[in-house]
């Protein structure tokens, strides 16, 4: 079933089941609406008290920013009292889920924080879908504002994060919940972190790109189960990957890890104290490296190198399976070969 249906200025109505008639099924269709935030204390997501149309904050919208292709907006207006949390529950307080095809948190002004939970007890979800493409998620601003999201989100499409300042490091957002579907997430365009934190593994399929400012990994599964790019786009990116101290599992040990360098500024990946992570590959400009352990000097790894690597822990490259399969055949052929001259 498409639910990106056209938006029109007429009030819709957003997907909440089917009607049947006989044997007759009606699906009935609403779709939600852009909302732009504006409220400096915490709510729910649902209250439509403290959501509008546009900018100017002179009509609320019908519904809040809540299926396929719809973005949220929170600008100077929003939470600024210090920052706020919005509650993923209707504007009874009733737990609910989300979708959304974009967010933007573009606050030039201090203070302006968001935290998006769930209500006590509550399993709400938020969805990043976009029929049309990516995901962007944008958090800037002259300042430091912090997102903090604590929901299970679900990547339905690949999620373009750009957050901090053009040329500053000042936004961070964190995720501290599971990530899990079928799409992958992009670092881009902006300096400043992405954390990726909790207790439980991410489970998303579709990758890690990260082509400026920098992914920290800080649990085990952090970036899911896909594979691993970290590439500098041009002479001044930072495009960097953290591995937190202690964790040596936040990738998957299946996935490879590719490391692009632009005019002499190389890729980063900090690896931190006690940091042990096993890769399927390992790749510098394209070129696959030597199986065995890779980091930084004084990391004690087999192959030391500054250039991309910093941090004292390491990370060891196994042969891929295909690798060791040939390598056993070639040992039994061997064996057959010895005992048939004997």
């Amino acid at each position: 079933m498409n639910l990106n249906q056209p938006k029109h200025t007429f009030s819709c109505i957003r997907l909440i089941g089917c009607l049947t008639l006989g044997l007759i099924t009606i699906s009935v269709i609403i779709n939600a609406e852009d909302g732009y935030w504006d409220n400096a204390n915490s709510a729910n997501w649902g209250d439509t008290t403290y959501w509008f149309t546009d900018s100017s904050n002179t009509t609320n919208v019908t519904t809040p920013p809540s299926t396929v292709n719809d973005t949220a907006y929170f600008h100077n207006n929003s939470f600024y009292g210090g920052g706020g949390k919005l509650t993923l529950a209707d504007a009874g307080g009733l737990d609910m889920s989300i979708t959304l095809g974009g967010w933007n948190h573009n606050a030039a002004s201090a203070g302006r924080n968001i935290t998006l939970s769930n209500t006590s007890g509550g399993t709400g979800s938020l969805t990043l879908e976009n029929s049309t493409g990516t995901v962007t998620w944008f958090n800037s601003g002259a300042a430091s504002n912090y997102e903090n999201i604590e929901v299970d989100v679900i990547l339905n499409s690949n999620v373009d994060f750009q957050i901090g300042w053009v040329s500053q490091a000042r936004a961070t957002t964190t995720f501290t919940s599971v990530i899990s579907g079928t799409g992958g997430i992009q670092k881009s365009i902006r300096k400043s972190t992405l954390s990726l934190q909790g207790t439980s593994p991410n489970t998303f399929t579709g990758g890690v790109s990260i082509n400026d400012g920098t992914i920290s990994a800080e649990k085990s599964g952090a970036l899911g189960t896909g594979n691993v790019l970290v590439e500098q786009t041009a002479a001044d990116t930072t495009a960097q990957l953290i591995f937190a101290s202690g964790i040596s599992d936040a990738m998957s040990s299946s996935a490879t890890l590719s490391l692009i360098s632009f005019s002499g500024n190389y890729a980063n990946v900090d690896l931190g104290s006690g940091v042990n992570q096993t890769i399927a590959g390992l790749f510098f400009d394209g070129a696959s490296q030597a199986a065995g352990t890779w980091g930084a000097s004084g990391s004690g790894a087999t192959f030391e190198n500054d250039d991309w690597f910093t941090g004292s822990g390491v990370i060891t490259v196994i042969p891929e399976p295909s690798s060791i399969l040939l390598l056993g055949i070639g040992f039994g052929l061997l064996t057959i070969v010895r005992r048939s001259r004997h």
